[in-house]
């Protein structure tokens, strides 16, 4: 057996905090049981010690004498096992019910205890190898110590009625051990059968199928939510398998051909001797792809750390406003070429926390899609306004639009559509862009149709520098 299973444990403290339980109620049980005995027989001592006591204390005229005469003892002697002595002033026996095979040395103690006191008590002493119960209380008369008197009474059935209990009741409890252990035993395998087949399910989870989940046992508990976390971890962890397998995947896909051209471009060149020009060509048309390769990835590397949440820490406080501006006036040089306008109405002052270089280029590669694949002399609307506490951007153009077959794929990593195939691009813009935007908690929508233009929607949560300031106006 296990000893530092958790199993073994459950059991050891279950079993053990109820035999301390037991142990606790039955030792409260006779501790009870043996003071009720007590009192009872407290109760008729003290009865008959007063009686006695009163009676003697009312002779005072010639005491010796009473106190001698054994017809007064006798209505007390007549009650079985009672025993009644009378000590004088100066602790010798006057008067005894018990004539014989008594200890002096006893008697004197009892003495000396309640002249030193001056108050009665009740105790026990064993007398001719009998167990009795004493009432022992001096007699006074006119604060005359007259003597002292002993009513004693045997306890020896209460003592061994007493231990008749206490062999009865550390049998019971050794009895109710074995059931203790053995409940404890099964009870805790009980408790801990979901937590066994979670285990064994998660025995057969590997890097291969992790979309495999753990049975919930349904019991509302703890239990119930280690088996969600679980299962929350095991859809996490196969978000980051996927996203790796698809890093890798995307990464082959697109140096592929640009790898094949250099290695083509340089076999070729290769293959015979060339002119000094020749070779320059050559080189020239191997560094276009290279620094293609060097923007794919980038690209890459950007989206993956996007999509991984990287961008959720040490944010900053910038103006969006401002950031605005500067990429109108990018967007104004590249649409220069087209003859394209941008007209803007930006609302001033609106504060946002995030990255501003990677929401820089997320709205730059909107805004690129938009020039890009928008007619010649065409308008761009660019627009920045605050509205319930978030700070939306709209880039509208009349470009050739979306289909509705391609719409829900426009954010898939190189997924380009029919119409802009033949397009220069990489087909990962736009993802990127949503990516960015999403990790900084915001949302990015678009509204397009075939020869209607696109409508991009970006919506950020305002700092809160934004809006203390729309409340102070």
């Amino acid at each position: 057996m296990n000893y530092k299973s958790i199993h073994f444990r459950l059991s050891f403290w279950y079993s053990l905090t109820f035999f301390i339980g037991l142990i606790l109620t039955f030792t409260s049980f006779y501790l009870v049981t043996r003071q009720v005995l007590y009192n009872q027989t407290d109760t008729s001592l003290v009865n008959h010690g007063r009686k006695v006591v009163e009676v003697v204390s009312q002779k005072s005229s010639d005491m010796h004498q009473i106190l001698a005469q054994r017809t007064f003892l006798s209505e007390f002697s007549e009650i079985p096992g009672m025993l009644v002595t009378i000590l004088d002033e100066k602790g010798n026996i006057i008067s005894s019910s018990m004539m014989c095979c008594y200890d002096q040395s006893i008697f004197n103690g009892f003495y000396q205890k309640a002249v030193s006191g001056k108050v009665s008590f009740i105790q026990n002493q064993i007398i001719a190898g009998e167990n009795l119960r004493f009432f022992t209380s001096p007699v006074f008369s006119r604060d005359i110590l007259l003597g002292v008197v002993l009513v004693g009474h045997p306890i020896g059935i209460i003592q061994n009625s007493l231990n008749t209990i206490l062999i009865v009741l550390g049998f019971v409890a050794i009895l109710l051990l074995i059931p203790t252990i053995l409940g404890g035993f099964l009870l805790s395998k009980k408790a801990l059968q979901p937590v066994t087949a979670i285990s064994e399910n998660l025995k057969f989870v590997s890097s291969e199928n992790l979309n495999r989940k753990v049975e919930s046992p349904k019991t509302a508990d703890e239990l119930e939510k280690l088996a969600d976390s679980f299962n929350l971890l095991l859809t996490r962890l196969n978000k980051a398998f996927k996203r790796e397998k698809e890093f890798i995947a995307t990464v082959a896909h697109e140096l592929k051909t640009p790898l094949s051209i250099i290695r083509g471009n340089t076999e070729l060149t290769l293959a015979k001797t060339r002119s000094p020009l020749e070779y320059k060509k050559a080189l020239q048309d191997s560094l276009i792809d290279i620094n293609s390769m060097s923007q794919i990835l980038t690209n890459i590397l950007d989206l993956a750390v996007s999509e991984a949440g990287a961008f959720k820490s040490n944010l900053k406080v910038f103006d969006l406003s401002k950031t605005l501006h500067e990429l109108t006036e990018i967007a104004l040089n590249l649409a220069k070429a087209k003859h394209i306008n941008i007209n803007t109405q930006i609302d001033e002052k609106v504060f946002i926390s995030g990255h501003p270089d990677k929401l820089s280029r997320a709205i730059l590669n909107i805004l690129d899609n938009s020039i890009k694949y928008s007619p010649p002399k065409t308008v761009i609307g660019i627009t920045l306004k605050r509205k319930r506490g978030l700070a939306l951007i709209e880039i509208n153009d009349h470009g050739s639009g979306i289909s509705q077959k391609d719409l829900p794929h426009i954010f898939d990593r190189f997924y380009r559509g029919e119409n802009v195939r033949y397009t220069p691009g990489s087909g990962l813009g736009l993802a990127i862009s949503h990516a960015i935007i999403t990790s900084h908690q915001g949302r990015l929508a678009i509204v397009s149709s075939p020869r209607h233009g696109t409508k991009v929607t970006i919506s950020l949560p305002l700092s809160s520098r934004t809006l203390l300031t729309n409340a102070l106006k």
